[in-house]
């Protein structure tokens, strides 16, 4: 009932391909120069599929994507998702999308109303735990319907909205909706432009208890979002990892963070990679973990270091036991630095992956 060919014009797919009779909606989009279109209606005609023909919905042609999709008649509801995304639908497919635990549409243009129509349809999938909307541009309005919907779901546990142009507002609504969420365990919101007035949502950090994996990389926090979410994570204990990759925190917001660490006794991995920290914030990172005895895994790539924080952390690393790797490439560290690093790893009666 359903069949997608790529990179075959009309002439090859009414050749080798036999046309369903049972189809109600007919996409082509092989592109307008193709001679596609007739070889494909003398192929239903051979068939005897004219009559057919009248229950034909939609009959598109154009495109680049060198794509047919045929797609018979189902649920209205995953239907219109089905269009929006540009996915196939069969019988069998509907039946696996309602009972799958997992719906990826990495990078399917769907836009404000794809984010709606995901939200109209969640309760229609109970069995769903893992929902990708990466790359669809959804902007805020589309998160503000996702958030109406997230608030009341109980069956997502992992949820990536990572390049979707949400900004302050739409991350305000998704992180309001997740965190009061008692069910959901990994949030990747990176790329987002999301600025320190958004990150305020992340306040229910604090006494959030289901929240494993926060993804925030590439935004805009800077040393006051960053704040923010040290005050939450001082107190969170749920939290196993933490990505602030990427979003100018500055030695201030680096500070913030290590004064949590010292707090903190659940996180795990935590990485700072791209964020302009210089000496004085890694130095406090690295005191940090003279207190903090749950980080495995540091990341403070990509920073300027240099020697004074490079060799503060050397010494944290005799003292601290807990940690497993420690990546600090692209600083451009002096071979004095490294020695201190290898000297301190040598020393450590418990092995660590540093990486410089």
């Amino acid at each position: 009932a359903s069949l997608t060919v790529r990179a075959l014009g009309g002439q090859v797919l009414a050749e080798v391909c036999p046309i369903p009779t049972t189809m109600l909606e007919l996409k082509v989009e092989i592109g307008a120069q193709t001679g596609g279109l007739p070889a494909i209606v003398q192929s239903l005609v051979r068939q005897g599929c004219t009559e057919e023909l009248q229950d034909v919905e939609e009959l598109r042609l154009g495109g680049n994507d060198q794509e047919i999709t045929l797609l018979v008649q189902q649920d209205s509801l995953l239907m219109r998702l089905a269009k929006i995304f540009g996915l196939v639908c069969s019988d069998e497919a509907t039946e696996a999308l309602r009972t799958s635990s997992q719906l990826k549409l990495i990078s399917k243009g769907g836009g404000c109303a794809g984010a709606r129509t995901i939200a109209d349809a969640l309760p229609c999938l109970p069995q769903l735990e893992e929902l990708w909307l990466s790359r669809n541009v959804i902007r805020s309005t589309g998160a503000k319907a996702l958030a109406e919907a997230l608030s009341s779901n109980l069956s997502l546990t992992k949820l990536r909205l990572d390049i979707n142009e949400i900004g302050d507002a739409g991350a305000c609504a998704i992180v309001g909706a997740v965190l009061a969420n008692s069910t959901l365990q990994e949030l990747n919101l990176s790329v987002n432009r999301i600025g320190h007035e958004g990150a305020e949502a992340f306040t229910a950090l604090a006494t959030n208890s289901s929240l494993r994996a926060l993804r925030l990389s590439d935004n805009e926090l800077g040393s006051q979002g960053a704040e923010v979410i040290a005050r939450a994570l001082s107190t969170n204990s749920s939290l196993r990892l933490l990505c602030l990759d990427g979003n100018s925190i500055g030695d201030e917001g680096a500070k913030a963070i290590a004064a949590a660490l010292e707090q903190n006794a659940t996180l795990t991995e935590l990485s700072l990679c791209d964020n302009e920290i210089d000496p004085d914030g890694a130095t406090a990172v690295a005191l940090a973990l003279w207190e903090n005895s749950s980080l495995q895994r540091l990341g403070l790539d990509y920073n300027h270091i240099g020697k004074e924080g490079a060799v503060a952390l050397a010494v944290a690393l005799a003292k601290n036991s807990s940690l497993e790797e420690l990546s600090l490439s692209g600083n451009f560290l002096s071979c004095e630095a490294e020695k201190a690093l290898e000297e301190a790893k040598s020393m450590r009666a418990a092995p660590v992956v540093l990486q410089t």
